[in-house]
């Protein structure tokens, strides 16, 4: 059974994290199972700018931007996602992160300038290439529920709209 996981990269510079962003779209499809990315970019200490969503996942921006939300409370109303992010998907994001699994992945989220984040479905064995490599710091946490879940949310907020 494939689990799901959030992954967090922290960067100081745009360069490095486009960089990585554009090694990670270059990986073939069965190393990385890949359902949303998002590249932001920090700036006094809210969520400034949303540089690059994945074109790779089906998940269109929705799912990234809803582990953003979780993360960094006020992007959802004062921000780059602002309105970009459905109930459904929220509630998922929401009911599948561990107090402590947010808690790591706000303070990667605050320790750098640009931050990339992707959710990604693994199967038991994982099959993740290198990610972040250019990073200041990086971690992947696990997220509760299922892929299939994951994206009746999708089709539920798309449904609502």
């Amino acid at each position: 059974m494939a689990s799901l996981s959030v992954t967090v990269a922290a960067y100081g510079s745009f360069e490095a994290a486009a960089a990585d962003w554009d090694e990670t779209a270059r990986l073939p499809g069965s190393e990385l199972n890949l359902i949303d990315a998002a590249l932001i970019e920090r700036t006094d200490g809210r969520v400034a700018a949303l540089h690059r969503c994945s074109a790779q996942g089906w998940a269109e921006g929705s799912v990234a931007s809803a582990v953003v939300g979780m993360l960094s409370p006020p992007a959802l109303l004062d921000g780059a996602i602002a309105g970009g992010v459905g109930k459904h998907v929220l509630t998922f994001v929401f009911d599948g992160l561990t107090r402590d699994a947010t808690n790591e992945l706000s303070r990667l989220l605050e320790s750098g300038r640009f931050v990339t984040l992707a959710v990604i479905e693994r199967a038991p064995q994982p099959r993740v290439g290198a990610y972040g490599g250019r990073a200041l710091a990086v971690a992947t946490l696990p997220m509760g529920g299922t892929a299939f879940d994951l994206r009746l949310a999708c089709l539920a907020d798309d449904a609502d709209v």
